[in-house]
């Protein structure tokens, strides 16, 4: 997932239940997807800088067995 830029006063709160950063967001998509991820054993995280080219990328791991 690709979206805007994420400052780095907020980074530590992009996975909490209900935080959102935009007027017409909910705040739960990415806890949602964090936790699914971790129930199958996989993980989510915004990529530090140098791995992302613009704006805010997010890598979804699941284990393959």
């Amino acid at each position: 997932m690709t979206g805007p830029r994420i400052p780095e006063a907020n980074r530590d709160r992009v996975f909490e239940h209900g935080w959102t950063s935009t007027d017409n967001g909910t705040g739960i998509g990415l806890s949602l997807a964090d936790r699914l991820l971790e129930n199958y054993g996989g993980s989510i995280r915004l990529a530090e800088d140098d791995e992302a080219d613009d704006g805010a990328t997010f890598i979804a791991t699941l284990p393959l067995a």
